[in-house]
Parts: structure tokens; C-alpha cells; sequence
């Protein structure tokens, strides 16, 4: 179902509230996102049914995202520690949960299985939408029922709260990038296990090589470290928008995104 303008404009918003500081994570490839003061959930009648909003209430809490792999189009996350308490008439009521998140170029997709004072967990999910260009921050509302007459509405506007590099997947190997979003310079780290040709390539969200770092270039095996300036083969800047690096090594291939500002 189409979500109409006056949907979004009411559904619930998390947001990063100032003054919070960034909380220590037991998994280091995990980001920490904190709800905001003005956070609120909404049920009630939607499009094209009409009737008045049954319920509202506010949220406070947090939530993590952590890397699980690129598909080939989507890098994904897992989204895990759900915490929140959804506060209404000064009575809060826990809400827990983990879900999914992907996001490529501007497409992305939020799916969350909520428990609201325990009882079993319902799925809230926002289809394939667009926004995902903001990425790391998170905007997009997910819904009970398709955002369909009487249903159910958690709307996410987020930041993450630890700034600088958000930890992206990697597959069969030790890439590392960062800051990540980027507005100038990012860097690449990665190990070379044995000694021998490396490529680390930059890319499109359509495939297409945007620069080569290294082509062929033989490397000895230990960590090493090159800064992307964000600029083409041909020494244009690229355009904001999710790039996707390639690194491979002797025996190895691994992969990851960082997002130009």
C-alpha cells in the first residue's frame, strides 16, 4: 500500500537527542542509534479508511545495527538490542525487539519483529523505499499492516551516536574503512595475508569502476593503509551516494561501502 504525505507527516519520529553520549558496545562492530525525546508511536485509521488516531504515546530507548554482509546489491544490517519503553498517560511499557535493515543508493528497507510487554512479537516492516542515500541515518516509517486503514505506525528517524566511522560488513577478509559517511577523504585499511598482486578497486552502485587504488600492484604481506580523496580515475569528484570498495588480495576477496557526503 502507498503511504500518503499526511502519514508521513504524523508517524512517530525518533530522533538523536542532544547530549547523549555514545554507550560502550560488548560487540565492537556494532553502532549504538539513541531515540530522542520527541520519539512517538501512533495507531489508528489510515488511508483510505477515516477515523481518528486511537493511540499515541512517546519512546525512549536505543537500538544497534550491526554488519551482516553485501548481497551484491544491499549491504545489510542486523538490527538487534531493541530497547525502548513506550510511555503513555506517565505508564511506560517495554517494547524489545531485533529486526533488518538493507540499503543501496537510495533504496532501503526496514524490517522489525516488535514484543510490546512481552507478549509474542508482531512484524512491523516499511518495504522497499527510498531515502537510503541519507544512510547512516536512519528515516523511514515501518507499519503492522501495510499502512492500511487500522494499523499500527513506528516511524524511525535516527542517528547513529557514536560519530565518525559506522563499522560496514566485510567478507572473507579484514577491510576497514572510514570515516564513513565521508566528505572529503576516507580511509581503507586491510591486511595482505602473503605477499603478491593486490587490486582495490572503487565502485558504482551500478558496478561501474569509479577508480582504481591498485591494479596489480604487488604488496608485502602485514597491514597497509590508502586514503580514497573521493575523486574519479579521471580526477573528478564523485557525486554524494553509497560507493563500494574491492579489495583482492592473494587468495582472498572482501568488500565493503562508504557513503560520500
Amino acid at each position: 500500500m502507498r503511504t500518503s504525505t499526511s502519514l508521513l507527516a504524523t508517524i512517530l519520529v525518533i530522533g538523536m537527542g542532544p547530549g547523549h553520549s555514545a554507550m560502550a558496545l560488548a560487540d565492537p562492530s556494532a553502532t549504538l542509534y539513541r531515540l530522542g525525546d520527541q520519539a512517538t508511536f501512533e495507531a489508528g485509521c489510515l488511508a483510505p479508511c477515516m477515523c481518528p488516531v486511537s493511540a499515541r504515546g512517546s519512546l525512549k530507548g536505543t537500538l544497534t545495527l550491526e554488519p551482516a554482509g553485501f548481497d551484491g546489491v544491499f549491504q545489510n544490517y542486523r538490527v538487534a538490542g531493541i530497547d525502548w519503553r513506550l510511555v503513555r498517560d506517565q505508564v511506560q511499557t517495554p517494547v524489545t525487539g531485533s529486526g533488518s535493515y538493507r540499503v543501496g543508493g537510495d533504496r532501503q528497507q526496514l524490517t522489525l519483529d516488535l514484543s510490546v510487554d512481552g507478549a509474542p512479537a508482531q512484524r512491523y516492516d516499511s518495504g522497499l523505499i527510498g531515502g537510503g542515500a541519507s544512510f547512516p541515518s536512519l528515516s523511514l516509517p515501518v507499519a503492522l499492516h501495510g499502512f492500511y486503514c487500522n494499523d499500527s505506525v513506528y516511524g524511525v528517524q535516527a542517528t547513529p551516536g557514536v560519530t565518525g566511522v559506522l563499522p560496514l560488513a566485510v567478507s572473507n577478509g579484514p577491510l576497514r574503512l572510514g570515516p564513513n559517511p565521508f566528505h572529503g577523504r576516507a580511509g581503507i585499511a586491510f591486511e595482505v595475508a602473503s605477499t603478491g598482486p593486490v587490486d582495490l578497486r572503487i565502485h558504482d552502485l551500478a558496478g561501474r569502476e569509479v577508480r582504481a587504488l591498485l591494479s596489480g600492484a604487488v604488496l608485502e604481506a602485514g597491514p597497509h593503509t590508502l586514503v580514497w580523496d573521493g575523486l574519479r580515475g579521471d580526477g573528478a569528484k564523485v557525486p554524494p551516494g553509497v560507493y563500494f570498495v574491492r579489495l583482492k588480495t592473494p587468495g582472498r576477496e572482501s568488500g565493503g561501502a562508504l557513503v560520500k557526503l
